[in-house]
Parts: C-alpha cells; sequence; structure tokens
C-alpha cells in the first residue's frame, strides 16, 4: 500500500497542466465540466485544485441561538466577513433576506426528521426574495411527492428538501442516486469555485459505483433560474440551492453544485441557458446552514478528480487533506407530506 500511495502522490505533484487545461478546471469550478472533459482529463492526468481559503465557525452566539434574529445576524456577519476580505460595500446587507431566516429548528448535528417540521415556507416555497421574487415551479396533481433526505456529514446534518415540480428529471435522478446508497460511502466536498460561492461533490468512495452512474447522463429540465440583469449570459442561483453540474445541454450525470452564497453561473455554450442547472432541491433547517457555513476552505489544493475516481476518498486522500468535508452517508427521511397533497 505504501508503494501505491507514493506512486499516487508522485503521480499528483508531476502533472502538468496547460492553459487548455486549465480553462477546464475554471469550467469545473463554476459546476460546468462535463463527463467527457473529466474523462479526458483523466487520460491527460492533468487535473488540478484552486486554493481553498477559510473555515467559519459553526458556534452561534449567546441568546440569539435559535430565533429568527439570531439567523439573520449569523448570516449577516458571514456576509460582513466576506464583504471585507473582498473590500466590497456592505450596503446591501439590510436588504438581503437569507434562507435560514425561516428555517426549522433541530438539535445540534440532528436533522429534521419529518416533512411536518419544515417550516411554511420551506414546504410551500412561494414567490419571495428567498427566490428571487419569483414563484418556484409548484406541485401539480401528478407532481411526485416533496420528499426530505438527510446527510449526515462530517461537519454535522445537511436536510434536504427535494422538489420533484422545480426539476421533475433531475429531483428523480438523485432519490435513485440515494436510494441505491450511492452516498452511503465518503463523498467529499472536492471543489469549491474561485469566488469561494458554490462547492462541489459527487465522487464517492465506491469508485465502481462512481464510475457506473458518470456515464449515466439524464435530459435537462426546463430552465426556470432568473438571467443576471447585468449579464445576460448568467444565471442566478440562491444560496442552499442544489443543482447538478454540466457543460451543455443533457450532460448531467453525478456531479452536483451546492450555492454557498447567491451566485450566478455563465452560459458558456451558446443558447443554452445554462441548462443544466436547474435546482431540484434546497437546504432546509437552520442546522443545515450552520453545517454548510462551517466546510473547511483552507487547503491550498484538495485532491484531483482523477485520483477520487481511481481510489475514492482513502486514506492516503484523508490524510494529505484532514479538515475536507465530506459525506457519510444520504437517506430519504421522509416523502409523505400528509397535509399538502402536492398542492400548493
Amino acid at each position: 500500500m505504501e508503494g501505491s500511495d507514493g506512486a499516487i502522490k508522485s503521480n499528483a505533484l508531476t502533472m502538468h497542466i496547460n492553459e487548455a487545461e486549465l480553462e477546464k478546471e475554471s469550467r469545473m469550478m463554476r459546476g460546468e465540466l462535463s463527463d467527457m472533459d473529466i474523462r479526458d482529463m483523466m487520460k491527460k492526468g492533468s487535473l488540478h485544485f484552486e486554493p481553498r481559503h477559510r473555515r467559519i465557525s459553526r458556534k452561534s452566539e449567546g441568546k440569539e441561538k435559535g430565533t429568527k434574529e439570531g439567523h439573520a445576524k449569523h448570516h449577516k456577519d458571514l456576509l460582513r466577513h466576506q464583504h471585507q476580505m473582498h473590500n466590497q460595500p456592505e450596503e446591501a446587507l439590510e436588504t438581503i433576506e437569507m434562507p435560514e431566516a425561516d428555517a426549522a429548528q433541530t438539535g445540534e448535528g440532528q436533522c429534521l426528521p419529518s416533512l411536518q417540521h419544515l417550516t411554511e415556507a420551506e414546504r410551500r416555497p412561494a414567490k419571495s426574495p428567498r427566490h428571487f421574487n419569483l414563484q418556484p415551479p409548484p406541485p401539480t396533481q401528478d407532481s411526485p411527492p416533496l420528499t426530505l433526505v438527510c446527510c449526515h456529514t462530517s461537519n454535522g446534518a445537511l436536510s434536504l428538501a427535494v422538489h420533484p415540480s422545480w426539476a421533475p428529471i433531475g429531483a428523480k435522478h438523485f432519490l435513485d442516486l440515494v436510494r441505491d446508497d450511492y452516498f452511503k460511502t465518503d463523498t467529499p466536498f472536492f471543489r469549491t469555485s474561485t469566488d469561494k460561492k458554490s462547492v462541489t461533490f459527487g465522487l464517492t468512495s465506491d469508485v465502481e459505483k462512481s464510475a457506473q452512474y458518470l456515464y449515466k447522463t439524464i435530459p435537462d429540465d426546463p430552465q426556470w433560474l432568473p438571467q443576471n440583469q447585468t449579464d445576460p449570459h448568467q444565471r442566478l442561483t440562491r444560496r442552499g440551492y442544489v443543482s447538478f453540474a454540466g457543460n451543455g445541454p443533457n450532460t448531467r450525470a453525478a456531479i452536483f453544485v451546492l450555492a454557498l452564497q447567491n451566485t450566478a453561473f455563465a452560459d458558456t455554450v451558446p443558447d443554452t441557458q445554462v441548462s443544466w442547472l436547474v435546482p431540484f432541491a434546497e437546504l432546509v433547517g437552520f442546522e443545515s446552514y450552520r453545517t454548510m457555513d462551517s466546510f473547511y476552505t483552507g487547503y491550498d489544493h484538495g485532491p484531483s478528480p482523477s485520483l477520487l475516481l481511481r481510489h475514492g476518498f482513502n486514506n492516503y486522500a484523508k490524510k494529505k487533506y484532514p479538515k475536507m468535508g465530506f459525506i457519510k452517508e444520504c437517506h430519504v427521511m421522509d416523502d409523505k407530506d400528509t397535509n399538502d397533497n402536492n398542492i400548493t
């Protein structure tokens, strides 16, 4: 094993990166790298990671913990820290509505136990600043049920409300992965975007399963995210939204993007409307946002996708990146919203 790990380390240190490969890396950071690109980069052995930068504490402050005002302060403090780091003005902080401000409560480190524990804003997404003042696609009589998924991570619990009405094909595919125990082996958040506003995950430690699903691409769902008013080639995505990564129409497979903050993704393929980046789920429960904000981002580099695809998040990777967050397992908690009947 030592010889094998040594060879992996040697190969990683001698990877050659040219301008074309750097451009591919930049696209992956934006959640736009296709399965074909990943396989091509694996063959060339040129995958590389941009620096991570910091850690946000999961500690809440005093008596504000558990209150809506405390939720707002938590997120404003986080935004203020980021604005100070990037020399950005704070004038817009008071006008931002945080999704965790209306979030349900659980004990520390716990997932929400059922759909009945979600708040009204979480169960029935409505037109509001929380969703860019848009009405997300509402469920119909034929829509599959709203589903609550629990993911236990190295940093704490993530509760996901999977909305089939938002992206029917993507939601079904994600739930199929969960029910097939795809995430029951360690799955690291192996990439952060250059602006630190999103993380990428989906390569599990079960290398056979990763390879199996990496080739199972699915058709796109209708795009409903708003365009960026300052750049119509970009689509806005919301803090806590979960989407598939891709690189053009019908390239979604088993790589996902979690938005750490409100951000925009560019349409690098003409006239595609960033068709792959359609949210199918969002974080619910205040604990989920505390967990997300605690992901460590201090490494100069992360494990390459080629290493993860060949060996998973193995002992070598864990020793080299001991603070890297990863999913331990995901499972369905509830898909029977008895008070909703799937109609808003």
